[in-house]
């Protein structure tokens, strides 16, 4: 059976006791809550196949992409800064960039320039073309 009329509400809804709240006076939709803080405030998990955000978008505890995380992750880190995984859903560093080992896949490309102020810890080393200023080899 097919109504042909507009679904008016004029002063709000309520379905069920915290489903879905829609306050008239503030413009506020609230799903599993009845107090909603947002224009459209949703308390629970959210399933989405397609998503398109414009403008500003502010994550406030973490960002995780695929199955729970493992191909990137913004958390906070060890040390309470924030950390990104790429490759791992728990980064141990700042910037954590890991590949399946023995792959012989390159986990890391930087194309330009690297600048590193602190220490460089490398476990094997192969350089096609070198220069080298001061350089001290010692054997463990």
């Amino acid at each position: 059976m097919a109504v042909n009329k507009n679904f008016v509400v004029k002063n709000g809804l309520e379905v069920n006791d915290n489903l879905i709240v829609a306050d008239a006076s503030s413009g506020q939709i609230g799903i599993g809550t009845t107090s909603p803080q947002y224009t459209v405030d949703i308390k629970g998990g959210i399933g989405v196949t397609s998503v398109y955000v414009a403008g500003v978008t502010t994550i406030r505890d973490r960002l995780r992409v695929g199955t729970a995380g493992t191909v990137f992750s913004v958390i906070a880190g060890p040390t309470g800064a924030t950390a990104v995984g790429v490759g791992t859903a728990s980064p141990a560093y700042l910037l954590d960039v890991r590949s399946p080992v023995s792959t012989g896949q390159t986990a890391l490309y930087v194309q330009g320039d690297v600048r590193i102020t602190g220490d460089l810890n490398v476990d094997d080393i192969t350089f096609d073309d070198a220069t080298i200023q001061d350089l001290t080899v010692t054997q463990d």
